[in-house]
This record gives C-alpha cells, structure tokens and sequence, in this order.
C-alpha cells in the first residue's frame, strides 16, 4: 500500500494528460477537453504515443526519487503501476540514481550537470 503522499503523486501524474506538455505551461491536471478552441495544441504537435509514455515516466521517476529517498520501503513497482507506467522490469529500478549502492539524496547536483 502507498503513503498518502506517493498516492497522491500518483494520482496527479495517472490523471494528467501529458501528450501536449511540451507545448503548454498550465495548471496541474490539464485535460484537453477544457480547453477553448484557440488554445488547443493542434493534432499535428501532440506527442505520439510512446514519447507520452516516455514523459510520463521521467515525471514519475523524478518524483520516485524523493518518495524513495524519504521511504526506503516504498514499492517502486506498485507506484510506477499506479502512476500509469508501464515498465519493464529494471526499468524503474534503473530510472533511479544512485550513489555507491545507495539512493542518492534529492536534488544533488549531478558531476555531469552544466
């Protein structure tokens, strides 16, 4: 069973609809439905379906790291599942960073960052 709080991260990130992220800066929970027409990202620009997926699980992994980091016994499988991913196995483990065996903490600065 998830923490409230990987729950709830999981909610947001299943429900959104990421397939024109790239294009939009707006509120949380975006659907395309509620948009007026001139707002709409025309069908020609939205995501295809395996780059949607791709976002979705860099969201997910990114707030995996944290959820991880503050509870050691989460189960990244059950949250990547309730998030919407579907990954393969490893992946998710592997989506992680880690630092000599260890989960690395939130937030460090990768050596390889500019």
């Amino acid at each position: 069973m998830l923490s409230r709080d990987a729950q709830e991260f999981a909610d947001e990130i299943k429900s959104h609809y990421w397939s024109d992220a790239h294009k939009r800066r707006d509120r949380a929970g975006h659907r395309p439905e509620d948009d007026t027409q001139g707002k709409r990202v025309p069908e020609d620009e939205l995501l295809t379906a395996g780059e949607t997926n791709a976002l979705r699980f860099n969201v997910m992994v990114v707030t995996l790291q944290v959820l991880k980091y503050r509870d050691p016994n989460l189960d990244i499988h059950e949250y990547a599942l309730a998030c919407g991913v579907d990954a393969h196995d490893g992946e998710v483990q592997y989506g992680l960073r880690n630092l000599g065996g260890a989960l690395d903490s939130p937030g460090r600065k990768l050596l390889t960052d500019a």
